[in-house]
């Protein structure tokens, strides 16, 4: 029964009241109730007698003690009485799951709590826990815990390939981190093998038993096209994201498809520079161009442009609301669900080969060591002079294949003249301490039908690291025009690393005779400089992986940090 409907039903009170503020303070009493020094494990029945609560507003009691068992304040054990998670060494927790079973206990304070198979009650990723944690870990490094008890499911249904096993079949989840799900043999009429379906859980697993559900949905047959994707989007409810609501669709009808003479008043034209993108090789949205020229003998002129969504894109409008509701376009190999409607994502805010795009730019005069001098921001009219790629600018820099080479020909000057800067970019920020991970990655490899043939190492070569350069120093150089012009804006910012992970991380940088020192205001290059020092591969991808655990992940702020982990 919902709140709602529970006041509906309800007629008098005299704890608790149908109104939303007095609900609220109820709700506050009971939790100081429990949070009083003096109180002691006790039933409901208990609660009821001493807070003089009439046996009509117990749904009411309910409800708010539910909520507050959720909260993480306290938890009703096997006795059926009500004990104070903190008296227990109980914490509220999100189980996240490995596809090996085991899992942590994601806390607020992003800390965490290893938790085995054994000791998972059965929890799903996603779950909302109670643990209890143990007085000794088995790791020796991380807190162990277990599931005391399971407050909130977050799985209901499951997406996944139906296997047939004649007397029972059992459904293999797309997501991983989802155990394979029991179907009995009463519903399994009908299914065949091999067909991708939606689950929905009928009987949680426990820790010693198999989910349990039902087909509640044939998505598609195992050997038709693309149905891996198609799958994935039900998986992760983006099936509904692939077409744009009519609101989106009609404003579109008033957006033009190329730039009108009228777009252009008051901006910069820069129609006529040697802009370029560079992209990968299957890309369709272009998001920024660049353009490097010589300053005497010893400065450069780089401008980054940037499509101006915002000039089509307006505050309040169904697209602005649409977009902001997506967050970010959703890239699968093979396909993508933007979060902009192609006629802007691939079409008038791309910035294709050969047509005018308006644009935000920046142009940064930059010396011989890196230093940015002298930045001018300014909305912009551009016109991309070639739609380059990772690929191709790399087979022009290490001078191969020859139709490469002839194809670039007009443009190895300036493909030379922006790798030259761009060198220099990277020796500034590696000797102020930039942390190069240069950790592995991978693509994809897809054939004619869509299918997945190989997943090889994806090389991120010079090519890769100009654009790279490029986009770090203008962020960098905006967002420090702004802090100084003390105006509203959103730093991406790293903040400093705990000082318990970093002892973690000494006890693994040991093994290889290395050792962090003067953990307590530690500057990003002493990091740098031991990853560095390791010459053997396979042992700097160790240490790189370790280091990389042991700091904080990036995030968006409206303060910026200015501190040797965020460059502003």
């Amino acid at each position: 029964m919902s709140k709602k409907q529970i006041k509906k039903d309800r007629k008098k009170s005299n704890v608790l009241d149908i109104n939303e503020d007095d609900y609220i303070q109820k709700k506050e009493v009971l939790t100081s109730f429990f949070l009083d020094k003096t109180y002691t494990p006790m039933t409901q029945k208990q609660i009821m007698n001493i807070l003089g609560v009439p046996n009509i507003d117990k749904p009411f009691l309910e409800l708010i003690l539910d909520e507050i068992e959720l909260e993480g304040i306290i938890f009703l054990d096997e006795s059926k009485r009500y004990v104070l998670c903190s008296k227990k060494n109980v914490v509220k927790c999100v189980f996240e799951t490995k596809s090996q079973g085991y899992g942590f206990g994601i806390i607020d304070n992003d800390d965490d709590i290893y938790i085995s198979v054994a000791n998972s009650m059965g929890a799903m990723n996603k779950d909302v826990i109670l643990v209890k944690i143990l007085e000794e870990a088995e790791t020796g490094r991380k807190k162990e815990g277990k599931v005391i008890k399971i407050i909130k499911r977050n799985v209901t249904k499951v997406v996944g390939r139906y296997i047939d096993n004649k007397n029972f079949g059992f459904v293999v989840p797309i997501d991983g981190k989802i155990n394979d799900i029991y179907i009995p043999k009463k519903y399994t009429k009908g299914l065949k093998n091999d067909i991708f379906v939606e689950v929905e859980i009928i009987k949680y697993a426990t820790s010693n038993s198999k989910a349990e559900g039902k087909i509640v949905k044939v998505i598609g047959n195992g050997k038709e096209s693309n149905i891996e994707v198609k799958a994935l989007y039900r998986a992760y409810n983006l099936d509904y994201l692939e077409n744009f609501n009519e609101l989106v669709m009609n404003e579109l009808e008033n957006i033009p498809s190329i730039v009108t003479e009228s777009e252009k008043v008051g901006r910069v034209d820069k129609t006529n520079e040697n802009m370029y993108t560079i992209d990968g090789d299957d890309a369709k949205d272009l998001d920024d161009a660049v353009c490097v020229k010589r300053i005497g003998n010893d400065k450069y002129l780089l401008s980054v442009c940037i499509a101006d969504v915002s000039h089509y894109v307006k505050g309040g409008t169904a697209l602005d609301n649409e977009a902001i509701a997506r967050g970010t376009s959703i890239y699968i190999p093979g396909t993508v669900i933007p979060m902009l409607p192609k006629k802007l994502s691939n079409g008038i805010c791309s910035l294709n080969e050969g047509v005018e795009r308006l644009a935000l730019g920046i142009d940064m005069v930059i010396d011989n060591t890196g230093e940015v001098i002298e930045s001018t921001v300014y909305k912009a009219v551009i016109k991309s002079k070639k739609q380059m790629t990772y690929d191709k600018v790399y087979k022009v820099i290490m001078k191969e294949d020859k139709d490469v080479l002839n194809e670039y020909k007009e443009y190895q000057k300036d493909i030379f003249l922006m790798r030259e800067l761009a060198l220099i970019l990277m020796d500034k920020r590696h000797k102020d301490g930039s942390i190069n991970f240069d950790i592995p990655e991978t693509k994809v490899i897809l054939n004619e039908n869509g299918d997945v043939v190989d997943i090889a190492p994806y090389n991120i070569t010079i090519a890769n690291k100009i654009i790279e350069e490029f986009m770090l120093v203008a962020n960098m150089t905006i967002a420090e025009k702004f802090f100084f012009l003390e105006l509203p804006f959103i730093y991406r910012i790293h903040e400093q690393p705990d000082e318990g992970k970093l002892h973690e991380l000494n006890e693994i940088l040991s093994n290889y005779h290395k050792k962090i020192k003067g953990i307590k205001n530690i500057h990003p290059k002493t990091l740098s400089d031991i990853i560095d020092s390791i010459e053997d591969e396979e042992e700097k991808q160790i240490i790189s992986n370790s280091v990389l655990r042991a700091l904080k992940l990036a995030k968006y702020s409206n303060e910026c940090l200015r501190t040797f982990w965020t460059f502003c």
